[in-house]
């Protein structure tokens, strides 16, 4: 090897040296939007149910439970029975269940309204308002 195919080489592994250290030793950081919506909430939930030939009823509930994050664009949201129901949301605080839109986040607040028909013998009609407010 020759002097000048040396000094080459050196040439190129300096000029490739600090490109190579920027691709490997950064830490890619992913924003994840929904990390403000994370935490404990005051929820109020008003429940109305019909059951066909049966009547209807109408409950509040008063609570305190957690939002949580999911996979990669949806949350939890704690329910006044100890269960979870999981919601997708954009970037824009939209809630969705399965496909259809039902309500919004912020950074402090949540707003759901929807409507869940169950088929069977009686069919029942239940529709639920919630709010809630960040407390954590």
């Amino acid at each position: 090897m020759t002097i000048q195919s040396k000094k080459c080489i050196r040439l190129l592994a300096l000029l490739l040296l600090p490109v190579l250290f920027v691709m490997f030793s950064c830490k890619k950081r992913i924003l994840d939007y929904r990390k403000a919506y994370k935490g404990k909430y005051a929820f109020h939930l008003h429940q109305v149910s019909d059951t066909l030939g049966q009547g209807s009823w109408d409950t509040t509930y008063h609570y305190q439970n957690e939002i949580s994050l999911v996979n990669r664009d949806e949350i939890l949201v704690g329910w006044y029975n100890g269960n979870k129901i999981q919601l997708i949301v954009t970037k824009k605080g939209e809630l969705f269940m399965e496909t259809k839109e039902i309500g919004a986040i912020d950074d402090d607040a949540i707003w759901l309204d929807y409507t869940i028909e169950q088929s069977g013998t009686p069919s029942v009609t239940t529709h639920y308002t919630l709010t809630g407010e960040q407390i954590d």
